[in-house]
This record gives C-alpha cells, structure tokens and sequence, in this order.
C-alpha cells in the first residue's frame, strides 16, 4: 500500500513539472503566413510583424477565434510593430521603417517611410519613433 501510495505521489510531482502553469491557459490562435516577428495591440485588432508577409492586421474582438482582417506587404522583412493613434510603425528589415495608416483596419496603406542605414528590428514609439537599427543604433525619427 505505501508503494502504491508513493508511486501516485511522484505521478502528481511529475504531472505539476510538465504539465501548462495553473494560472495561464491558451485560449485563441492565429497562424499568420509567414513567421510572426512583434505584436502590438490596439482596441480590437492585434498588429503583427510576419516578417516576409509585412505587417498582419488579426481581429481579437473573440480572443477564441481570431481572424485577419487586412494585411500591407512591406517592401522588406516586417521585424518590430509598434502602433499610435491611426498609424502603425514597422521596423522593416532591409527597408527601415515603414509608416501605415491603419485608421480603415481592412485597407490600411503606407503614408510614410524613413531608409534607415541598416536593418530595423525594433521600434517604439512616444512623440518620436525609435528604432532599433541593428549595428547603427538607435536611430530616432521625428515626424512632421
């Protein structure tokens, strides 16, 4: 009986060190077409750098079932999202950052871009966008 009892106590040991985290579960997904790089979040859409797929515009409004909604193709490899107001701002590898009017979710367009002298891999944004410019630095951009 004791074997018994201790062969089930390491099965439950064994079962909580494998097993997903009891606070946190998946409950949605999405895959995107190409290999999903950032994402940023606004209201109901989630923005998506998909690398060679450019920037994904994925509804969330029903976590359960996400669907796409509008895409742009970005001339280079889509790497970093960040997303302020009506625009979000890709870091395009190969292609610096590419600036998109997502105001209408299903047709979003570029309105912008900045070459920068390496590839962009990441961008955030607060009154300038940053970029992460891989061995140039952090290049910072003002719009106007």
């Amino acid at each position: 009986m004791l074997k018994k009892i201790i062969i089930i106590f390491i099965l439950t040991i064994f079962s909580l060190i494998w097993a997903d985290s009891l606070n946190c579960r998946q409950i949605g997904y999405y895959d995107t077409p190409g290999s999903a790089q950032d994402v940023a979040v606004s209201g109901n859409y989630a923005y998506v750098a998909d690398w060679e797929a450019g920037l994904r515009i994925i509804d969330i409004s029903n976590p359960r079932s996400p669907v796409e909604v509008g895409y742009y193709d970005t001339p280079g490899a889509a790497y970093g999202v960040a997303v302020s107001g009506n625009y979000a701002y890709v870091a395009d590898a190969g292609a610096g950052l590419r600036i998109i009017d997502i105001s209408n979710p299903r047709s979003p367009n570029e309105v912008g871009y900045y070459d920068t002298p390496e590839w962009a891999l990441g961008v955030a944004v607060s009154n300038y966008a940053y970029v992460a410019d891989a061995t140039s630095g952090l290049r910072i951009i003002q719009f106007y």
